[in-house]
This record gives C-alpha cells, structure tokens and sequence, in this order.
C-alpha cells in the first residue's frame, strides 16, 4: 500500500484531534457553563417542548429552558 494513501486519513484524523484538543481547552479556558445538580437546589419542569431548569446556590437564583 502507497504511503501517500496512508497520509491523508492520518491527516485527518490529526486535525480531528486538535480540533478537539483546541474546543476543551477553551471551554475549561473560559470556564464554560457547567450543571452540576450535587449541592444545589433544582427544580426541573416541563411545558410542552420546554423544559424550565432553575437552580439555587450561594443566594444567587439561575434560569434557563431548554428545548427538547
């Protein structure tokens, strides 16, 4: 087989990596959104397609819908 054939999977596959090397080291970078439900209080309901998260921790209310 032709090495020249190999290359370019491999080439792919690299970028593939990298790409996704480069998207979690900027989300933990920008310290991204994270739902961690261990230690706060959430409540999740659903209206039709929604689903309505709201959360509690350290006096501070979030909310965000979600669509299904």
């Amino acid at each position: 087989m032709s090495y020249q054939l190999l290359m370019w999977p491999l080439a792919a596959v690299a970028l593939v990596a990298d790409v996704t090397a480069f998207d979690i080291y900027r989300e933990r970078r920008d310290g991204g959104l994270v739902f961690i439900a261990s230690k706060n209080n959430v409540l999740i309901t659903r209206e039709g397609r929604y689903f309505q998260v709201m959360g509690l921790k350290d006096q501070q209310t979030s909310h965000f819908t979600i669509e299904s």
